[in-house]
């Protein structure tokens, strides 16, 4: 979320007090989980909303309608 929030990786490790390694560690646990190779693209994926994350293994192009109820 900090990072969605534009602050830096560094930003984040200082606010959280974490280690900059455990911060890589996590980073790269959520771009393994959203298909993603870098903050760049991470932050777009989120942009999009939940619905733009896909869980592992799903390949499909597409995503189903979101029912609504009447």
């Amino acid at each position: 979320m900090l990072l969605l929030g534009r602050h830096s990786l560094p930003d984040a490790v200082a606010t959280l007090r974490i280690s900059r390694n455990t911060a890589h560690t996590q980073l790269a646990s959520i771009f393994r989980k959203t298909d993603t190779s870098s903050q760049v693209e991470l932050i777009r994926v989120l942009l999009r909303g939940p619905g733009a994350v896909r869980m592992p293994g799903d390949s499909s192009d597409s995503f189903p309608p979101v029912e609504r109820e009447p």
